[in-house]
């Protein structure tokens, strides 16, 4: 028979057994676990590159037009009439200087075959309150 001291020795083994069995079992677990966090850690990092990356991408999609603003009847007007030579013709709206002149300051004079203006006079010079007058 086995004596006391020798079951004891025994009980303690078995004892301390169960006890490594369940710490590597949890150990186990936890590196399973902390696995899985690190997977999902990095599947994060990639959607987030990829966020930005498609963000990066529309926002240079917004600086760049693909087709040209179209223009509006006065700049249309304006660009006509500059090619046919006329001088002093400016679309305001186009410079962000607000609304046009009244009619009168975007009026070009006819040409006539004697010269500029009606009937073959200069057009009209259009003073303000502080220029000298003129001799007509």
């Amino acid at each position: 028979m086995l004596t006391f001291p020798v079951l004891t020795n025994l009980s303690e083994q078995q004892k301390t057994a169960k006890e490594i069995a369940a710490a590597e079992e949890l150990l186990s677990e936890t590196l399973s676990r902390l696995a899985r966090l690190r997977r999902q850690q990095q599947l994060l990092r990639d959607r987030g590159v990829e966020v930005f990356r498609r963000g990066m991408e529309r926002l240079e999609a917004e600086e760049e037009p693909d087709s040209p603003t179209p223009m509006s009847e006065e700049q249309s007007l304006a660009g006509r009439a500059q090619s046919l030579g006329a001088f002093g013709i400016v679309d305001r709206e186009s410079l962000g200087l607000g609304d046009p002149l009244p009619d009168f300051a975007l009026t070009a004079w006819p040409l006539s075959p004697a010269g500029p203006g009606p009937a073959g006079g200069t057009p009209p010079v259009l003073s303000g309150p502080d220029d000298p007058p003129r001799n007509k």
